[in-house]
This record gives structure tokens, C-alpha cells and sequence, in this order.
């Protein structure tokens, strides 16, 4: 220090002042901001200073503050305020990250340690005030260095937190509740602020790195809640707000008690400090009551036969069986029903792995509800009757145990899938007398069968007897010649009226042509009469009833809409395409061309998504069935190639997750080799990544200027979506409503129908299938593909048609117009007829082919098309 009293602080320093003279400080105080005597709260930052000449102060260099990255700093204020008893942390202060210690301490800072940190970066901090803990010098404040880095989250974990600061948790509660704003706990003044609790608390920190103080929090490590397919999870919370219903009642998620909504095929961040997760499998269950050796793992390992006392007071054992499921949405209500505070997800009892010990959900539902309710009901029933009669009527008393114990399994959530009597073990006895009655039955048929040969041997006789009556045979043969000569009249009588019937028909024939002349004529010409035909044979499309609708009856939704919805239009709709979608019917040549229109181009494409459920819930006949209606649909396609070239056709299987197991293709090329059943029906996922993939072939034909009708997508399910279907449902909705796209959902045996109808546009409501009727559903959708495609082949032909013979009008006289118009509108009746008479046709073509030679070159594009349109109806 020179005579100017000039100080020099380098780039990477601070400077602490000491003042040598001047007024004390207050008791208890130790940095100066009123110029009093001792070190002062302001630091010299990196720079040149005059004035502080070594009489008066003492500057002391001290390097700044570096906080490494992925690390934090804690810091410790020597000044301030006294922290409150009832906290045990100095609250937060503006004061630029303690930068500022005047700020510190004119804001009200605290002595002690204190609740910010330092994040990574460089700071110029007055450390006569503040000590700065780092992971350098952790040890020599006994702390540990790893406690000041940042804190991390490993993958598929959770952080469960405990605080060591606010208020005292509500007695009765076993957590803090949740005050939010806190950053992830990384802001612990709001958390004060903001009421935060100290100690447990039920928010939890997902994986990630976090900025945490160690004398704030304390973080435990727990893996996600995974819930495997085929299970679920039913969440029991200890904390919550209180339910305001009976004990036993479902509640909403936030609430004390068992939630009403499980937890689905996944990983979930769950607090497990504050609640529980109960895994229920919702496969089918099979219990045995019998004597046979189990697994002890088995859930009814300890089941055996039961014993029961009949009416007339013998005693014997009967085997049963019972088959039982738990939906996923009546897992909450079992658990409430049984009670299960012990099969915590963590508790050993419930590992989930294969040939391990069992769920305790499913044990506690076994020797709590099942073994006493079907142990006690055989019991009490066998009193009511006799030891043979029980045998002999076994399936009445079976029949009479699935109506009592179906609705109570009911109350707990469980479905009964079926209750059955196997083994009846009667007395020896009772056996005895059961043996002797069979034997006694088995020569009363042996007696049955003699009596019957010997009627026969009988009737025989009878008929040999017959064979003496030679008079009355010759008598019926006169009769039988008279007969035939009464025919032969008959005949010719037939014959005259025949000729009659010709004459007549002959002349309806022509009221006929002038009637249809007449129509033609009011409609405006016969491209709007082919209109009328064609909208006339619309409804006529129709596909057999292998659906029902959820009432049992037979549904009429195919017979309603699938034929339009083939074709791209409403009933209502007369063109072809809908151009909404794309295309348009190609142009035909100009008056003289010989070229022909090409109907491969013009026919219109048919994407369709074949949307399939292969979730594990499905048996192996479902998909043995479906296998076998897919390859029904791909063989009666190949049969004909053009509407191989029009179908094509995409796989997409719902199981976890949605896959594509075939991309649009035609038929022949269909694979279905791949399709095995596991995991949940993601139905959701599976409906997106259809109509993404619609789209994509949608650009594909666009590009290639392919015209097109609405896609089709064919969902076939029989069990409940596993993931969010409402986003999906209401796509589909949109692309209906705009004409875009048809969907048809069609539900098997274990199907959530209401589901469905929500999935489903309101104008294609959900149907249900009749037991596995997979190949006549698939034969009857192929057989109408190739109707209808071959109708608009028909179709473009008849445009055509009607096009060159409007050209060719143009040059005739009213009359020769009239004429052509009769012979082209009769012709149009029959080819617009799926099953046209070959005679009709005949006739009509030929008096069509002689107009249009008559006109000349004019006609010459008639001439050249009426060959093609034969050739199409097979009558060349």
C-alpha cells in the first residue's frame, strides 16, 4: 500500500476491508454497515482503489468463489438475524446470491446455515460473512463431498423426500401434502412460504438432476411401480383428503382409501412411503376342491374335496372346480371387499415372477370369500337331498350352485366364469345299488333291441303279403296311362298359352321402351337416368348376418351402410368418387379415337386396415378362427384380378403396444404367420397408427394420380382397451364426419360394447359378432368387394357409353335422337343388373350397334365400346 493509500485487486480476487478506527459495533453484531469499526459488509471487487491507507484499513485478497459444474454450494452466514426455533434453516433474502452481504443483512438474513445453496458458477462473495462449503472442503466441516453435488435421479426411479424444515405434520397424518411451487423442492423458501410440512413427505422428484440442499432434504431411492400384462394395480393411499363416504366405498384419486381407477400395464411413479399397490391378475383363475397333489404355490394348494351329508345322512366327497376372473375396472372394488393391508407391492409375497410365490391379493380372496362360500353352499344344498339323487341330478345342482355363487362373487368384483361338479364319491353302498341300476338298464336296452327285431321281422311279412295283390297292381298301371295322357293335354294346353304369354310380353316390351323413353327424356338425359339406376342398386348390396347387435339380435348395420361405405359415398350420393378423397372418373376420347377407356386407371383403390385384438386375454380359437377369415378374404380376392388390384389391404395387431404386421398389399401376398397373442389390447395406439398409416398410402396414391374411396378401418376386439382410446375415438369421429374414412367396430365374446359405441362414429354404431364367425363375416365382405367393384367397372363402361352417344346425338334429327336414347336406356337397365338376361342385353346391343352403323362416323365410338361392354358381361 503506497501514500495514495492505492489497493490492487486482481481478476480472480475479492477484497475484505477491516476498518482499524471508528465506532463499535452493536452488541452481537460481527460486519459493520454503518462504517463502524471491524470488517465491513461491502468487498472491493477486481479493480484499482485510493484511500485505504494502512493506518486506517486493512485489505485482505481472497479468491472468488468457484462452484464447479454439477456441483452446489452451502453456505453459512457468522451475522444476522437469529433463526426462529421453530426453524432450524436462515430463510432465503435478496441479496444476489449472497453476493450482496449489505443486502443480507439490511433484508433480514439469519445467522446460521442457511436454506439457498450455490448452483455451478463464479461468485464474488465476502467470506468474513459467509462460509462456502464445497465438495473441496467438505471434510473439514464434516460433511461429506458427495452431498454437495448435484443430486440425480437414476432412470425408471423416483425420489421420495423428507424434509428437515416447515411446519409440524397434522397429527393423524403420516405425510406432508403437497404445497407445490417449490421447484421440485430446489426453491425451499416457497416450500416454507407456501406452508410446506417437515418431515415424510407424498410428493416424489422423478428421474432427472436437481439442485437440493442436504440440509433441507433427504431423498430416498425407489423403483418405478411396474405393472405387468395380465395385472393390474390397485393403489391404497394413507394420505389424502378425507372421503366423505362408508368405509368400504371406492374414492377418486387424492382421497384416503381405495382408488376407484387401477393402475394399468406400465411404470408409474408411486409413493410407496405413502400408499400401497395391490397386484390382481385379471387372467382366468381355475381352483380345485380335490384330494390331488398340488404345487404349494398353487392358490388352492390347501383347497380339498368337500365333504358333505345328504338328506338321508350318508356322508360323501364331491370334487369341485371354479373358474373365476377379476376385470381390471372391479380390482379396486375386490380389494376394498376382502381387505389386503398387507400385500404391499414390496412385501416379498407379491413378487411377480413365474412359478414364485403367488399374489396375496388373490390368496386373501381365496380362504376369505371363495373357500367358505363354496364350501358352505355344497354343504347346505346336499341336506336337501338324498345321496343318489344329488349324483344322478348333478347338472341341476350344478346349474342351481353357478345361480348362487355367479351373483355373489358379483358383490366382491369377481366374475364366475363357470362352477362345476366333477368326482362324487359315494358310499360304498350307494355305489353298490348304483352298479346293480346300471346293469338292470343295460338289459332293459338289450330287451328294447330284441322287441325292435322282432317288428321288423313282422313288417317284412307285411310286405310279402303285399306282393299278392297282382289284380289291384294292374288296376294302378291303367290308372297310371290315363294320367299320362292327361299330362300330354295338359302340355299343349301350357304350349297355346306360352305363345299367348309371348304376344303379351311383346307388347308390354314396347310400352316398356316408350316408358323408360318417357323417363329419360323428364330425368334430362341418360347420364342421369344411369344415375337413377345406379342409385337404385345401391341397397341392394348386402353382406349375411354373421353380427348381432348387444341386444342378441340380428344386426342390419352391414346391410345398411357397409355396401355405400364401399363405395365411397353415401346412398344419397350419385357419383362415383367422392372427390373429397381423390380422383376423378378419367375422360374419354373424342368423337372418332379408337381408344378405348382404360378401366385398370379409372377403377378407384380400396385401402383397408385390418385393426386386430391379440392380446393375451384372447383364447386360442379366437385367433385359429381369425387366422382362418383373413386367409378366407385373401383367397376369394385372388379369384378375381381385378379386384386384387383394387384391394389392398394392412395388419395392424393390438397387443402392448401397436405393430404392423402386414403393410397394405393385395391379395396373395397377405401374412399372417406372425400373429400370437400376448400383453393388452392398446387400442388407442393401434387406431392412431392406423389412420397414420392411411395417410400414408392416401400421399401414395395422390402422387401416383390413383383415384380412391374412404379407407376402411376393421376393428375386431374382445377385450377392454388397455391405454387412452378417447383421443384415437374422436380422430375417427372427425374423419367419418368429413366423409373420409369408414369404420366398422365388431366385437367378440368379451368385448366392453360400451367401449365400442364410444369408439365408434354415431352412424356406425359397434356390433357383435356371433361366436367365431370370422370366415363367412370375411367371405361375405370379399364377395360384396367384388360386386361392387365390378359394378363401377360396369359403371365407367356405361359413362362412356353415355358420353360418346350424347357426341353422336349432337348431328341427329329429334327422332333418330329419341331412338338412340332407347336402345342406350334399355341397354343400361340390364348391364346395371347384377344377373342381366343375356336375350334382353342381346337384343337391345344389336339394335344399338345398327343405329350407331347408320349414323356413320359419327356412331363409329358406339360401335367400338358395345364389344368391350359385352366382353365385360361374359356374353361374347
Amino acid at each position: 500500500m503506497n501514500t495514495l493509500g492505492m489497493v490492487e485487486i486482481g481478476a480472480n480476487e475479492v477484497g475484505i476491508v477491516r476498518k482499524k478506527n471508528g465506532q463499535k459495533l452493536p452488541p452481537g453484531r460481527y460486519i459493520a454497515i454503518n462504517e463502524e469499526a471491524g470488517y465491513q459488509a461491502d468487498i472491493l471487487p477486481p479493480g484499482r482503489y485510493f484511500g485505504f491507507f494502512s493506518w486506517k484499513y486493512e485489505v485482505r485478497r481472497e479468491p472468488i468463489i468457484n462452484i464447479p459444474r454439477g456441483e452446489i454450494g452451502l453456505v453459512v452466514a457468522k451475522d444476522g438475524q437469529p433463526i426462529p426455533r421453530e426453524r432450524s434453516l436462515g430463510r432465503v433474502v435478496e441479496c444476489n446470491d449472497f453476493q450482496d452481504a449489505r443486502a443480507f443483512l439490511e433484508n433480514g438474513g439469519e445467522k446460521g446455515s442457511q436454506l439457498g445453496i450455490l448452483s455451478a458458477g463464479i461468485y464474488q462473495i465476502n467470506t468474513e460473512l459467509f462460509t462456502v462449503i464445497t465438495s473441496a472442503n467438505a471434510i473439514e466441516h464434516g460433511m461429506n463431498p458427495e452431498d454437495l453435488r448435484v443430486y440425480k435421479v437414476e432412470a425408471d426411479k423416483i425420489g421420495i423426500v423428507t424434509t428437515y424444515d416447515g411446519k409440524p405434520i397434522p397429527v393423524g397424518e403420516i405425510a406432508g401434502s403437497s404445497v407445490g411451487g417449490h421447484d421440485n423442492f430446489q426453491n425451499p423458501q416457497q416450500f416454507i412460504d407456501r406452508g410446506g410440512f417437515n418431515g415424510l413427505q407424498e410428493e416424489v422428484i422423478s428421474t432427472g438432476s436437481w439442485n437440493l440442499n442436504p440440509w433441507f432434504v433427504k431423498i430416498e431411492q425407489v423403483p418405478l411401480t411396474k405393472i405387468e400384462p395380465g395385472r393390474v394395480g390397485v393403489i391404497v393411499s394413507h394420505v389424502g383428503r378425507a372421503p366423505h363416504t362408508d368405509r368400504n366405498e371406492l374414492v377418486d384419486s387424492g382421497y384416503k382409501g381405495v382408488w376407484k381407477t387401477p393402475l394399468y400395464t406400465g411404470k408409474h411413479s408411486i409413493n410407496t412411503r405413502v400408499m400401497d399397490v395391490l397386484i390382481v391378475p385379471t387372467h382366468e383363475i381355475t381352483l380345485d376342491w380335490s384330494n390331488k397333489e398340488k404345487p404349494p404355490t398353487n392358490y388352492d394348494a390347501k383347497l380339498r374335496a368337500l365333504k358333505l351329508r345328504s338328506k338321508d345322512g350318508y356322508v360323501f366327497d364331491i370334487e369341485v372346480t371354479q373358474v373365476i376372473s377379476i376385470d381390471a375396472k372391479n380390482a379396486p372394488k375386490m380389494i376394498s371387499r376382502i381387505g389386503s393391508q398387507a400385500t404391499r407391492i414390496s412385501a416379498p409375497s407379491d413378487a411377480i415372477e413365474p412359478g414364485q410365490e403367488k399374489l396375496v391379493s388373490i390368496r386373501n380372496l381365496v380362504t376369505r370369500v371363495l373357500e367358505p362360500m363354496v364350501g358352505n353352499y355344497f354343504r347346505n344344498s346336499a341336506q336337501d337331498y338324498k345321496a343318489i339323487d344329488f349324483h344322478d341330478k348333478r347338472s341341476e345342482r350344478q346349474k342351481e350352485a353357478v345361480a348362487y355363487i355367479t351373483p355373489e362373487l358379483d358383490e366382491y368384483g369377481v366374475r364366475a366364469i363357470g362352477t362345476f361338479i366333477n368326482e362324487i364319491d359315494l358310499p360304498d353302498e350307494l355305489e353298490k345299488i348304483l352298479n346293480e341300476r346300471e346293469k338292470t338298464k343295460q338289459e332293459a336296452e338289450t330287451l328294447k333291441e330284441k322287441i325292435n327285431t322282432e317288428d321288423i321281422i313282422g313288417q317284412l311279412a307285411q310286405a310279402k303279403a303285399k306282393t299278392s295283390m297282382q289284380a289291384k297292381l294292374v288296376e294302378s298301371e291303367a290308372d297310371i296311362v290315363i294320367a299320362r295322357n292327361q299330362a300330354h293335354a295338359d302340355s299343349m294346353r301350357a304350349q297355346g298359352q306360352a305363345a299367348s304369354i309371348q304376344a303379351i310380353g311383346k307388347a308390354e316390351a314396347e310400352v316398356l321402351g316408350a316408358k323408360l323413353s318417357a323417363e329419360v327424356e323428364a330425368l334430362g338425359g341418360p347420364q342421369y337416368f344411369l344415375a337413377k339406376v345406379r342409385a337404385e342398386n345401391l341397397p341392394q348390396i348386402q353382406l349375411p348376418q354373421v353380427l348381432v347387435d348387444s341386444n342378441g339380435s340380428h344386426s342390419g348395420l352391414l346391410d345398411a351402410f357397409v355396401a355405400p361405405m364401399l363405395l365411397g359415398n353415401p346412398i344419397t350420393q350419385l357419383p362415383l368418387l367422392n372427390p373429397a378423397i381423390g380422383g376423378k372418373q378419367p375422360a374419354l376420347p373424342t368423337t372418332g379415337s379408337t381408344k378405348l377407356p382404360q378401366l385398370e386407371a379409372s377403377l378407384p383403390r380400396y385401402p383397408i386396415v385390418l385393426l386386430l385384438d391379440t392380446s393375451s386375454s384372447m383364447p386360442g380359437e379366437y385367433l385359429e378362427q381369425l387366422v382362418q377369415g383373413i386367409n378366407t378374404f385373401d383367397q376369394e380376392l385372388v379369384k378375381d384380378e381385378t379386384v386384387c388390384r383394387c384391394v389392398e389391404v394392412a395388419i395392424v395387431t393390438l397387443s402392448n403396444s401397436a405393430k404392423v404386421v402386414q403393410s397394405f398389399t393385395t391379395a396373395g401376398n397377405f401374412s399372417v404367420h406372425e400373429l400370437e397373442l400376448s400383453g393388452t389390447a392398446a387400442t388407442g395406439r393401434g387406431i392412431e397408427l392406423a389412420l397414420k398409416i392411411i395417410e400414408n398410402r392416401k400421399s401414395i396414391y395422390k402422387n401416383q394420380n390413383l383415384p380412391l374411396c374412404p379407407p376402411w378401418i376393421v376393428l375386431i376386439t374382445g377385450s377392454a382397451p388397455s391405454d387412452n382410446w378417447q383421443n384415437a375415438a374422436q380422430q375417427v369421429k372427425q374423419e367419418v364426419a368429413a366423409e373420409q374414412l369408414n369404420f366398422l367396430a365388431v366385437g367378440v365374446e368379451g368385448a366392453d360394447m360400451d367401449i365400442l359405441n364410444q369408439i365408434s362414429p354415431p352412424q356406425f354404431p359397434a356390433t357383435k359378432l356371433k361366436d367365431w364367425k370370422f370366415a363367412p363375416l370375411f367371405h361375405g365382405l370379399a364377395h360384396q368387394m367384388k360386386r361392387i367393384i365390378h359394378y363401377q367397372e360396369k359403371e365407367a363402361l356405361l359413362q362412356g357409353l353415355v358420353q360418346v352417344v350424347e357426341q353422336a346425338k349432337s348431328a341427329l334429327s329429334p327422332e333418330q335422337a329419341k331412338k338412340l336414347d332407347e336402345y342406350t336406356t334399355k341397354l343400361m337397365v340390364q348391364v346395371s343388373k347384377e344377373q342381366p338376361s343375356r336375350q334382353e342385353y342381346t337384343d337391345n346391343a344389336a339394335g344399338l350397334y345398327r343405329e350407331a352403323r347408320d349414323i356413320g362416323e359419327d356412331g363409329k365410338p358406339i360401335t367400338e365400346l358395345l364389344p368391350n361392354i359385352t366382353k365385360r358381361l361374359g356374353f361374347s
